[in-house]
């Protein structure tokens, strides 16, 4: 079993008691630590002493729409909205809201699995990549003309790209996209430059 899912929290809002026990069940035999509540209400009350990593959440709940909460929920963690009812407008409207994906159930254990994962990658990708754009607007000036962009994030790669991503390939993916970002504003840098600094005078 590995370790890191243990340490993951992934809460469940379905308010269907039978499905609700299964899509824990489902979540425990993969790894994680799941929690559950069968209401808005209560799902709030465990959002105060528990930290998601990740929220399956109903549309159709007894005192909630789920589509009026993914905003909400999104602030928190990736949502993944689930319903028994699938429409193109609803995939749209939850998308737009911030949902993560949206499935419709009964979502088969190996698909769910999969999609958990793949939410998960990108949520922590999507976070190292918003650290290194702070970490450059708050460097990026006039010091940093005539710097490469191996020589400015040298410092940042082996701590947030190699050790934190771990997986090769999601490293390497990270590492283009900071490169690309570290050119970008070094040429937004350099067209700061005083005009008269560039050429001496």
């Amino acid at each position: 079993m590995n370790a890191e899912r243990q340490q993951q929290t992934i809460i469940v809002i379905e308010d269907d008691a039978t499905l609700n026990k299964l899509l824990c069940a489902q979540l425990r035999a993969s790894g994680y630590n799941a929690v559950s509540a069968r209401c808005w209400a209560d799902a709030q009350s465990l959002l105060r002493t528990v930290e998601p990593v990740l929220a399956l959440l109903d549309i159709r709940l007894p005192d909630a729409h789920g589509l009026d909460k993914v905003a909400e929920l999104a602030e928190i963690c990736p949502v993944i909205v689930l319903t028994a009812h699938a429409s193109i407008d609803q995939a749209v409207t939850a998308i737009k809201h911030g949902a993560a994906d949206y499935l419709t159930k009964p979502v088969s254990p190996s698909e769910l699995d999969l999609i958990i994962q793949r939410t998960l990658a990108a949520h922590s990708m999507r976070r190292d990549y918003e650290y290194l754009r702070r970490q450059a607007n708050l460097t990026v000036g006039k010091e940093l003309v005539g710097k490469s962009a191996a020589t400015l994030w040298a410092p940042f790669f082996p701590r947030h790209v190699l050790l934190e991503t771990g997986d090769a390939v999601r490293g390497l993916a990270l590492t283009l996209v900071v490169c690309a970002l570290a050119s970008v504003l070094a040429i937004r840098a350099a067209l700061r430059v005083d005009p008269a600094d560039a050429i001496g005078g």
